[in-house]
């Protein structure tokens, strides 16, 4: 089945907001904001979830136990079936579709393999008898499910950001673990989808599409290479927001991006002080509001 033609087809229900009292991001205690000129840069590229967006998972969802019932609602819902014709544990169907296509990936040289969350929906409903499912059915099954489990809201400051950065002339793309209904929620939340704020298409490297996530470096030498080849930016010239010390600051930091920590949100924010992958690893900056990167750059 192909997806992509279906995309941009559907919209995110209205229910995926967090309840009123987590639309507002929780201050870490003891984060000190640490800020340097890193002028002159050329593009600002950014992580999504915990950085662009609110997320009550803290990052893009996983399928956490307890979430059985969602499941069944979602599914009998949109195929408008009885609940009692399913089978108890949806949890662990799904979760062993998600092993088997990690485990396919990684047996072809992946070691951070990304699902295409639709693909996994789809063997899961064949197993369970529905062996014909409308792909736009689909999505807006799969999509549903995203806003119940993870309900998510724009991070204060953010489509401001975006817009006044590509007002100036700055380069501004995505490097994100997300899967097919996160620039769904660009339009959802802004009203716009990301290239028609102004984010460069070109400079788009979403995690479902590539089949491997982070804190893999293939986007981010994929943009390196992108950013010389297409706009002649070389790596010093990029700034690269993220709230992940491993799986944002990391892989920026090797392949030559300066890497900014955004440390504004205790729900999301991913020190990483016990990985020896980060021991020695220190971003060149650190903000805890997103504003704060004009500071950086202004």
């Amino acid at each position: 089945m192909s997806f992509y033609s279906s995309d941009r087809n559907f919209c995110l229900p209205e229910f995926n907001r967090l309840p009123p009292n987590e639309l507002k991001p929780k201050i870490p205690q003891g984060i000190i904001p640490e800020i340097s000129s890193l002028k002159p840069k050329k593009a600002v590229l950014f992580d999504v979830y915990g950085t662009l967006f609110i997320s009550s998972a803290g990052d893009i969802s996983t399928i956490e136990d307890g979430n059985g019932n969602l499941l069944r609602k979602v599914i009998t819902d949109k195929l408008e079936i009885e609940a009692n014709s399913l089978p108890v544990d949806l949890e662990s169907l799904l979760k062993e579709e998600i092993l088997i296509f990690q485990e396919n990936i990684k047996s072809e040289g992946i070691e951070f393999p990304e699902v295409e969350i639709r693909m996994i929906w789809l063997r899961m409903l064949e197993r369970l008898g529905f062996d014909s499912v409308d792909s736009m059915i689909l999505c807006e099954m799969v999509t549903m499910y995203e806003c119940l489990a993870n309900p998510c809201y724009p991070m204060p400051g953010s489509k401001d950001l975006i817009l006044k950065l590509v007002e100036d002339g700055y380069l501004v793309g995505i490097i994100s673990n997300a899967q097919f209904y996160t620039q769904a929620m660009f339009k959802h939340f802004f009203g716009l989808w990301p290239e028609e704020m102004g984010i460069s298409k070109d400079l788009c490297y979403w995690s479902y599409e590539f089949l491997e996530g982070k804190p893999s470096c293939t986007k981010y030498e994929k943009a390196k290479k992108d950013l010389m080849a297409s706009y002649k930016v070389s790596p010093e010239e990029v700034l690269y927001v993220g709230n992940d010390m491993r799986n944002d600051i990391m892989p920026a930091t090797k392949v030559g991006f300066q890497g900014v920590l955004f440390a504004g949100d205790s729900r999301s924010l991913r020190l990483r002080q016990k990985d020896a992958s980060c021991a020695n690893l220190i971003p060149k900056a650190t903000i805890t509001e997103l504003n704060q990167i004009f500071d950086i750059l202004y």
